[in-house]
């Protein structure tokens, strides 16, 4: 049986840092009408709104996240 997707998925990160995903792919425009913030219940309608809203309301966590990533290196 072959697995296949419903639909392509897109992840988006600040700085190697997941903050989201794309979510309600449109087929017919080929992209994502919206984009999920993993850190709060809230949808944006384009990826550049959601890297907005995370720079501004979650830089506490990015920071901490950016940190472990360069510490372990």
């Amino acid at each position: 049986m072959e697995s296949k997707r419903s639909h392509p998925r897109k992840n988006v990160f600040i700085d190697q840092v997941i903050i989201g995903k794309g979510t309600g792919y449109n087929e017919a425009l080929k992209k994502f009408i919206s984009y999920r913030c993993l850190f709060c219940p809230i949808g944006f309608s384009t990826e550049k709104k959601l890297i907005e809203h995370c720079e501004s309301v979650h830089k506490d966590v990015l920071n901490n996240n950016k940190s472990r990533l360069t510490s372990n290196k």
